[in-house]
């Protein structure tokens, strides 16, 4: 009867504790999102789209065309900018995304 009563007992203190860290833990995160900007009931959705719109995402010519990236490429070889091993190791890598 007594091991009832302290295994009832440890499951309660377990069911408050969790109950516990669920609500600090989302108290946590309201103050975190609403010190940087961010609306705390839509930070998630409003991170996903800054970052889908972040130039690190981004590709490295995105929107560009292999015509442009060969050009581009091209301009900075005859501007001394890229040796001609690395003009060539470029260039092999632009058309392989062909």
């Amino acid at each position: 009867m007594i091991a009832l009563t302290i295994l009832g007992s440890f499951v309660l203190l377990m069911f408050f504790g969790v109950i516990f860290f669920i609500a600090y833990s989302s108290r946590r995160r309201y103050r975190m999102a609403k010190e940087q900007g961010l609306d705390p009931w839509s930070a998630d959705i409003q991170l996903m789209g800054q970052a889908q719109r972040s130039a690190w995402l981004a590709s490295p010519e995105s929107g560009s065309t292999v015509q442009e990236r060969l050009r581009n490429l091209d301009a900075l070889r005859a501007e001394g900018l890229i040796s001609q091993v690395e003009w060539e190791q470029t260039r092999m890598d632009i058309l392989k995304d062909l």
